[in-house]
């Protein structure tokens, strides 16, 4: 696992963002050989909609922008300071896992601060990142959407 320094889980709602994020930990956790620091970030960290004060608030593009930034900062000076330290033979810096870190954001936000968001990647390219792009068969689609909240179906189908 430690032949990237970071993975980029990316892709639709329910199309196992999530599940593969516990499988790459579970991994991580079981590979004797497996770099052994280790940052592991969901979709929460990155999200446009976040909890200010206590009240939900949207964040203009460019608050988002400089969170977005400052994520990566972090992950950087993590980085940098790890390769600093003289690791042993096992640490070769630091391995992270982002969840659904950017791709959305790309198409919330369009044209308007692209070369910000394009400098954001070359960044996290820089540190060894890749991104898995997660899809959904059309064929299965109501099916994913239905298995993440049957109650709620059930519920809508009955008010019909």
């Amino acid at each position: 696992m430690n032949q990237f320094g970071a993975i980029i889980l990316e892709g639709y709602s329910n199309a196992g963002k999530t599940s593969v994020l516990k499988s790459l930990k579970q991994l991580q956790a079981n590979d004797d050989y497996a770099e052994r620091s280790v940052v592991v970030l969901s979709e929460h960290y990155f999200q446009i909609l976040h909890r200010v004060n206590g009240e939900l608030r949207t964040l203009n593009h460019k608050e988002h922008l400089e969170l977005l930034k400052e994520r990566v900062m972090l992950l950087k000076k993590l980085s940098n300071w790890a390769r600093e330290l003289g690791q042993s033979q096992r640490s070769k810096g630091i391995f992270f896992i982002l969840e659904r870190f950017h791709l959305n954001h790309r198409v919330a936000f369009s044209d308007s601060l692209m070369d910000e968001i394009e400098q954001i990647e070359a960044d996290l390219f820089g540190m060894g990142a890749r991104c898995a792009l997660l899809t959904i068969s059309p064929d299965i689609t109501e099916e994913r959407l239905k298995s993440r909240n049957p109650e709620g179906w059930v519920e809508k189908k009955r008010k019909k």
